[in-house]
């Protein structure tokens, strides 16, 4: 499951990932020509996936210096274990 999205879909349109991520359809495309988003081709069309929605912004939380939900989530579950002993 996604850190930060309820992925109700494995791929999006670049229209889809724009709804999803607040951004104009002109702004996802920047994004994607600088290499800061990922995409795939099937056929003619590109796709945005779920993992390439989630590493972009697994990448800009890095380079914020925030600590990323992943990794936030996985010390809560085990400080929850770590407590029940």
């Amino acid at each position: 499951m996604s850190p930060f999205l309820n992925h109700a879909k494995m791929a999006y349109t670049v229209e889809e990932a724009s709804t999803l991520l607040s951004l104009s359809r002109a702004q996802i495309y920047r994004l994607i020509d600088h290499g800061e988003i990922e995409t795939i081709k099937i056929g003619k069309s590109r796709r945005v996936t779920s993992r390439q929605l989630d590493a972009f912004l697994l990448a800009l939380e890095q380079q914020t210096g925030h600590v990323p939900v992943a990794d936030i989530l996985s010390s809560q579950s085990r400080s929850r274990r770590t407590n029940h002993v």
